[in-house]
C-alpha cells in the first residue's frame, strides 16, 4: 500500500518526491519509500463548451440565450494533457493507493485543480491537504506533519468552483450576445474582470485625448542667501501680475512665523505579489506576467516563498527564523556587506491577523546558499529586490525635521511660504540609497530634494525680488502596468474594498486584453485600441463597472469563510445573467457600425462601391463596403444563388461591381430541373425619394 501525493506542477512534484524519499521515475509519477508522487500540468479539466450541453448552441445566435446549464460538465482540457490526466486518475483508483494527499498550490485555484481531477476519478478514498508556502525541505516536512482532512477545505473549493462557473456564465452569454449584435463576424470577449479593466484604460485614454490644458501662475520671491518662498497657485494672471507689482514697490518681505516639527517615515511593508509586480515594472520594465513567471520559478527552485499572496506580513512563528535570515542576507548583497545596519525591528513585519492563506514574499534559507551572480539576470534582480525590501522593512524609521517659514509682504493679503527639510537619521532610507547606487540602468522616481532653510528669527526683514511663474495643468498619464495594477487594487476612489481580480489573476487579465486586441503595449504604456474603445461604448454599465466584480469577490470570500452558500451565490449569478440577456437582446443601431467586419483569410479590395465609391472588401460571409456608414452588402449565401445551385465567387462579385452583370453557366431551373446559362444582374437603384434599398437585388438577363 502507498500514499499518493498529487502536485500542481512537475517541478513541485520532483521537490516533494525528494523530501519523502521517492526516487524511482515512472511514466507520469515518481515512486519510492511508500509514496507515489504525481502531478497535474495546471488545469487538466475545464468546463465544457456550450454546444456540449445542447447541439443547438453550436450556432451563435441571440435566440439561444441565455445559456444556463442545470449541471455543469467538466471535460479534459486537450490532447496535450490527456495522457497525464489518465495517469493521475489511474493512480487514484489503484487498489494499492491507501491515502491521497492534495499537494496542489495552497490557494483557491490550486484547490480547484486537484478537486476537479479527484471528482473526475469518482473516488471516495480519504484525502489530506498539504498546505505550504515554501518549497524548502523543512517547510515540506512540517507541512506533512500538520496535514488536515480535505473536508476542512470544502468552503475553499466551493468558492473556487463558484468563481469558475460564474465566470463561464457571464463570459459565454455576454460574449455571444455582444458578438452577435455588434461583432460583424468578430468575437468580442466580455468578462466580469476584463471588461472593467478595459474600461479603466479606455477612460484614461479618453481623459488624455479630451484634456485641455489650462494656465495657472505663481509668484516666487528670491530673498537673501538664495532663499526662495512661493505664494501658491493663482488661476488669474492679472492677479498674479498685481502681486508682482506690489512686491516690486518695496522689494521687502518680513518673517512672520517659523514652525519646525520633528517627523518620521515608517519603513515599507514586505512585498505581496502586486506590489512586487508594480515595482519591478517601474524599475526594470518587466510586465506583470513576466514578473510572476520569474517569482514562480524562484519559488519552485526553493529560493523565494509562495508568490501568489496578498499579504505583506509574516506570522509570529516565523519571527526568529526571519530575523536570522535577514542578518545573513546582508553578506549576500555587496553594496551592504560593509555597512553598519540596524535591522533589529523584526516586529515591524509580524502580524498574524494580516496573514490569511500565505505570508509575504521573502527569501528562503536556500537563498543564502544561492550565488546571486550565477542566477539569470532577471532572477538576480528579483531576489535582490525582495532581499532589500526585507532589510528595509525591519530597519528604523527615517527621521527628519521639517521647517515652514512664512513671509509677509506689505499690501499682499496672503503670505508667502518656504518649506525645508533636514534628515536627522536615514534609517531604512540608507539601505535604499545603497541599493540605488548599485544600479546602473534602473530608473527611480526621485523625489524633489527640499533645501535646508536658513535660521531666521521672527521679524527679520529680507530683500525680495519677485518672479512670475507661468505653468499649465498636466493631462493624466497613460497607464503603465505599475499604475494599472495599483488601480486594480483600488478600482473605486471612494471604496478601498473594490478590487479587480486577485494578485494571482491580474497579470493574466492584462495579457488577455492584449491578446484579444483590445489593448496594446506602447513601450511601458498600456493603450486601448479602436476596437477596445468601441467595445466599451456598447457595453452596458453593469459589465464595465468594477462594482459587480467587487461584489462577487466579496461573496466568494464569504463562501470561503462559510458565511454564504454556494447555491445561493449561483442562483444570484443566474438571475443576473438572465436579466443582462433580456435587457440587451435588442441591438442598438448606432453600435452596429463600430466594429469592422471580419475579413476572410484572402481578404482584399475587389472593387469600388457603386453607392459611395469606397473599397468593397471580400469578408468572411459577404462582399461589402468598407465604409461603416454605407449599407452596401452582397451576401455570399442568398436565396437566388442557393436555389440555382451556383457559387457567388469573387470574380462574379467583381463583374457585378464593374459591369452590373456576370455571365454564369450551369444555372439550375427550379421549374424544369434543367441547367442553363445567363447573366446575373445587380439591381440597386434609388427610389423616388432618393434612397437605396436596404439590400441590393439580383435579376436575370439572357443573351440576345
Amino acid at each position: 500500500m502507498s500514499k499518493l501525493i498529487i502536485c500542481e506542477k512537475p517541478s513541485v512534484a520532483k521537490t516533494i518526491a525528494t523530501v519523502v524519499g521517492a526516487t524511482t521515475k515512472k511514466d507520469g509519477y515518481i515512486e519510492g519509500n511508500g509514496y507515489k508522487v504525481s502531478w497535474c500540468v495546471g488545469h487538466l479539466l475545464g468546463l465544457a463548451a456550450a454546444d456540449q450541453y445542447n447541439e443547438s448552441y453550436k450556432k451563435w445566435a441571440v435566440s439561444t440565450l441565455p445559456i444556463i446549464p442545470t449541471d455543469f460538465i467538466h471535460v479534459p482540457n486537450g490532447k496535450e494533457t490527456a495522457k497525464q490526466l489518465k495517469t493521475v486518475v489511474s493512480l487514484i483508483k489503484d487498489s494499492g493507493t491507501s491515502e491521497i494527499i492534495n499537494a496542489a498550490d495552497a490557494g483557491r485555484e490550486g484547490e480547484l485543480i486537484f478537486r476537479l481531477v479527484y471528482n473526475y476519478s469518482k473516488s471516495n478514498k480519504p484525502v489530506k491537504r498539504l498546505w505550504i508556502s515554501s518549497m524548502e525541505k523543512e517547510s515540506i516536512v512540517n507541512g506533512l506533519k500538520s496535514m488536515k482532512p480535505q473536508e476542512e477545505y470544502e468552503n475553499l473549493y466551493q468558492s473556487a468552483i463558484a468563481r469558475e462557473q460564474a465566470d463561464w456564465l457571464i463570459g459565454i452569454n455576454a460574449t455571444r450576445l455582444i458578438s452577435c449584435n455588434y461583432g460583424n463576424g468578430n468575437v468580442l470577449n466580455v468578462g466580469r474582470v476584463v471588461s472593467p479593466t478595459l474600461n479603466m484604460i479606455v477612460s484614461r485614454d479618453l481623459a488624455i485625448k479630451n484634456f485641455v490644458k489650462e494656465p495657472f501662475f505663481d509668484v516666487e520671491l528670491l530673498c537673501d542667501n538664495n532663499f526662495k518662498a512661493k505664494y501658491g497657485r493663482i488661476d488669474d494672471k492679472a492677479k498674479a501680475e498685481e502681486i508682482v507689482n506690489i512686491v516690486n514697490r518695496t522689494n521687502k518681505a518680513t518673517v512672520a512665523n517659523v514652525e519646525s516639527k520633528a517627523k518620521s517615515t515608517k519603513p515599507p511593508e514586505l512585498y505581496d505579489l502586486t506590489t512586487l509586480q508594480r515595482e519591478f515594472n517601474r524599475l526594470f520594465g518587466f510586465t506583470a506576467q513576466e514578473t510572476l513567471n520569474i517569482v514562480q520559478n524562484l519559488y519552485e527552485e526553493k529560493i523565494l516563498t509562495y508568490p501568489r499572496t496578498d499579504s505583506k506580513y509574516i506570522t509570529t512563528d516565523m519571527q526568529a527564523s526571519t530575523a536570522d535570515l535577514a542578518s545573513k542576507l546582508v553578506a549576500k548583497l555587496p553594496f551592504l556587506s560593509n555597512q553598519k545596519l540596524d535591522i533589529s525591528n523584526i516586529k515591524n513585519v509580524v502580524n498574524d491577523k494580516k496573514v490569511t492563506d500565505h505570508h509575504a514574499i521573502i527569501p528562503t534559507q536556500t537563498a543564502l546558499n544561492a550565488d546571486f551572480s550565477k542566477l539569470k539576470d532577471e532572477q538576480a534582480k528579483i531576489l535582490t529586490l525582495v532581499s532589500v525590501r526585507l532589510l528595509k522593512a525591519i530597519s528604523n524609521n527615517m527621521k527628519y525635521k521639517e521647517t515652514v517659514i512664512t513671509l509677509n509682504v506689505a499690501d499682499v493679503k496672503q503670505p508667502f511660504k518656504a518649506q525645508g527639510k533636514i534628515v536627522l537619521e536615514e534609517g531604512f532610507n540608507f539601505i535604499e540609497k545603497c541599493y540605488r547606487n548599485s544600479l546602473k540602468s534602473a530608473k527611480f522616481a526621485e523625489k524633489e530634494e527640499v533645501a535646508e532653510l536658513p535660521i531666521l528669527p521672527i521679524g527679520t526683514e529680507l530683500s525680495a525680488v519677485p518672479t512670475l511663474i507661468n505653468s499649465f495643468t498636466s493631462p493624466p498619464k497613460p497607464y503603465t502596468e505599475d499604475t494599472l495594477l495599483a488601480n486594480m487594487e483600488k478600482a473605486n476612489a471612494d471604496d478601498t474594498k473594490i478590487q479587480l481580480g486577485t494578485p494571482a489573476t491580474r497579470a493574466g487579465i492584462i495579457e488577455k486584453l492584449i491578446k484579444q486586441g483590445f489593448v496594446v503595449r506602447s513601450k511601458k504604456q498600456l493603450v486601448a485600441t479602436e476596437v477596445g474603445v468601441n467595445l466599451i461604448k456598447m457595453l452596458p454599465n453593469s459589465l464595465k463597472s468594477p462594482q459587480l466584480t467587487a461584489e462577487w469577490e466579496q461573496q466568494l470570500t464569504e463562501i470561503n469563510a462559510g458565511k454564504l452558500d454556494y447555491a445561493e451565490f449561483m442562483k444570484d449569478i443566474s438571475e443576473f445573467t438572465k436579466e443582462f440577456v433580456y435587457e440587451n437582446k435588442q441591438p442598438k443601431a448606432e453600435y452596429k457600425v463600430l466594429i469592422p467586419r471580419k475579413a476572410s483569410a484572402n481578404s482584399k479590395c475587389i472593387g469600388n462601391c457603386p453607392r459611395c465609391g469606397s473599397d468593397v472588401m471580400n469578408w468572411e460571409k459577404t462582399y461589402s463596403c468598407g465604409n461603416k456608414e454605407c449599407g452596401f452588402v452582397l451576401f455570399k449565401s442568398n436565396g437566388l444563388f442557393d436555389e440555382r445551385q451556383i457559387k457567388f465567387t469573387e470574380q462574379v462579385a467583381k463583374d457585378l461591381l464593374s459591369h452590373k452583370k456576370s455571365w454564369i453557366t450551369g444555372q439550375l431551373s427550379k421549374k424544369t430541373g434543367k441547367k442553363y446559362d445567363a447573366y446575373i444582374t445587380l439591381l440597386d437603384e434609388k427610389d423616388e425619394e432618393g434612397n437605396y434599398p436596404k439590400y441590393p437585388k439580383f435579376g436575370t438577363e439572357f443573351k440576345k
